[in-house]
């Protein structure tokens, strides 16, 4: 039976065993403190050469000994921490309130080194630093994202067809990875026959870039940016992660 803690995940093909994994996951979304739980807790080692982890599977193969895992934020708290720390996005979107950020059109700015280009299987090309950043755009159409919500709907689909892509793929959440860590390593260890290091370590510090202060809080979202988020996300995908505008309150 699938364990409800990988929410989605590939049909398990184990006839070589996993040696490696990478992380992907919209920006604020824990990818920094997944990978660390995994490296602290799991002998497959943590790489970034199948491509930029907040974007879209470029690599033109991906081996069978990888398990690509993805994580995905509560909408509400993902809009909170974007809007306060909106990394490598064009000058003008750093400047503006929640509810014309929420509907501004999105576009990234190339920073080869800051984004990890290198690591990530890409030329490192400094002279491209302040060009746009298109593995930020829409895959197929090239264009802007009209605003943040679709471009966690596009990506958020593109991660669960990672399951599809790849025999050993899931899609988690932060939650479970910062208020159940355990549970969430067991569950690969058990699913994906991923070894242990040992006795299980938290992460005790906070890992990643430190994002700015939340400049805003739920209250300054009006009735309509509410109906504006309702009506911008995809709740067919959101919902099986346990996201319900309806119901949920974001954690500051």
């Amino acid at each position: 039976m699938p364990d409800p803690i990988l929410v989605h995940q590939s049909a398990v093909n184990m006839t070589r065993p996993i040696t490696h994994f990478q992380v992907f996951g919209e920006r604020r979304s824990g990818t920094t403190y997944l990978r660390s739980l995994m490296e602290q807790n799991l002998k497959a080692k943590a790489v970034h050469h199948y491509g930029w982890k907040h974007g879209f599977m470029t690599v033109p193969a991906v081996s069978s000994e990888a398990l690509i895992i993805c994580i995905v934020r509560d909408p509400l708290e993902w809009i909170l921490s974007l809007h306060a720390t909106p990394f490598a996005a064009e000058p003008q979107l750093k400047e503006l309130s929640l509810s014309k950020f929420l509907r501004a059109e999105w576009d990234s700015i190339a920073r080869p080194a800051g984004q990890g280009w290198r690591n990530a299987g890409y030329r490192q090309n400094m002279s491209l630093r302040g060009e746009v950043l298109q593995l930020d755009r829409h895959p197929i159409e090239g264009r802007r994202f009209h605003n943040i919500l679709e471009m966690r709907t596009v990506k958020l689909r593109a991660h669960i067809g990672m399951t599809q892509r790849f025999a050993h793929a899931c899609v988690v959440t932060l939650d479970d990875a910062r208020d159940r860590p355990e549970m969430l390593v067991d569950a690969l260890e058990s699913r994906f026959g991923l070894a242990r290091s040992g006795p299980f370590k938290p992460i005790q510090e906070y890992v990643g870039n430190k994002g700015n202060p939340p400049s805003a809080s739920l209250d300054d979202l009006s009735p309509e940016d509410h109906e504006f988020i309702q009506k911008g996300l995809d709740w067919t995908l959101e919902r099986p992660f346990g996201y319900d505008l309806t119901t949920q309150t974001a954690k500051a």
